[in-house]
């Protein structure tokens, strides 16, 4: 375990993981079925590997809900030029009741406080007002609209 909120695991990501969000039909999750299990120290190798290494890393946390042990979300870091980009995704049968601002509230600050030199971003399409007031609510500030994808970016302030 990574983790614990009041109602969360945070865990790495595991092959199985992918299978179960794909049978489940997530439209923007693909299956990925050569993907090797993740952990969160990766991250830190990503950070102090020789200059030689791809340019971009990323690193993904299953969401599992005490009290079913079900995967119910994810969250993905992609580490690229002293950013670190911020991707999440809840089952729609789970969104609405917080467990994503319940995750967040946890992990933002783990993650910030692990990596202070590195500049936490986030992309979210325009008309997802949930996950732009979510981001608002946990320091998050959009910097600038991206009409090449739609979306406008968010930064986190240092708190």
């Amino acid at each position: 375990m990574l983790l614990e909120t009041a109602r969360l695991f945070l865990r790495p990501f595991q092959l199985q993981d992918y299978s179960h969000l794909h049978s489940r039909h997530h439209p923007t999750i693909a299956s990925h079925p050569d993907h090797e299990m993740t952990l969160f120290d990766e991250l830190d190798l990503f950070l102090t590997e020789p200059k030689n290494h791809p340019l971009e890393k990323q690193i993904r946390i299953a969401l599992i809900l005490k009290e079913k042990q079900a995967l119910i979300g994810d969250l993905t870091v992609t580490y690229r030029d002293k950013t670190l980009a911020l991707s999440f995704a809840t089952q729609p049968e789970y969104q609405k009741q917080g467990f994503m601002h319940e995750a967040l509230t946890t992990f933002l600050p783990y993650l910030q406080n692990h990596y202070p030199a590195l500049e936490i971003v986030c992309l979210v399409p325009k008309n997802n007002q949930i996950s732009q007031q979510l981001l608002q609510n946990l320091n998050f500030a959009p910097v600038q609209y991206l009409s090449d994808f739609d979306c406008h970016l968010y930064t986190r302030k240092n708190e």
